[in-house]
């Protein structure tokens, strides 16, 4: 069974990576035929700027679950080197997950309407009428977040 688990996570990583590079490749595509249709034919993509931002949103989730995966993210990890395989060690990492779980909780489930007008923080709340943590404009990843650990 670890076997057939790690297998399909290796699929999962080459469809990842195949995809990201779909995507650049697209982006860059777009962004290439928009000055080109902006600076030779005076006309621009109208959906240029909203779709590379999208697209440039997307490679950057893509590529940090592989980052995650392949563990390369940038750490600094002198205590956690210094300490591991103790008891301090195990404390360290704890508080560090803790303090990353409430940091991602406070992002996504209440975070939103930090930047966004106040007329349109009067309009809608962070919470529903149920207490679920989905506001207008959420993605399925952020609801399946807020509703696995609340």
């Amino acid at each position: 069974m670890n076997d057939k688990f790690l297998r399909n996570i290796e699929k999962i990583n080459y469809i990842l990576e195949k995809v990201s590079v779909v995507l650049m490749l697209f982006l860059l595509f777009l962004t290439f035929a928009n000055v080109v249709g902006r600076y030779v034919f005076s006309r621009s993509i109208f959906f240029a700027d909203e779709m590379a931002r999208f697209i440039f949103v997307w490679i950057v989730f893509l590529g940090i679950a592989k980052i995650v995966k392949d563990k390369r993210q940038v750490a600094v990890t002198l205590l956690s080197d210094r300490l591991s395989g103790t008891a301090s060690g195990f404390i360290l990492e704890s508080f560090i997950a803790v303090c990353g779980l409430v940091f991602f909780n406070h992002c996504f489930c209440r975070g939103d309407n930090t930047f966004q007008d106040n007329d349109v923080l009067q309009q809608r709340s962070a919470y529903n009428s149920h207490g679920d943590c989905i506001s207008g404009h959420t993605s399925g990843i952020r609801a399946y977040y807020c509703f696995s650990y609340s």
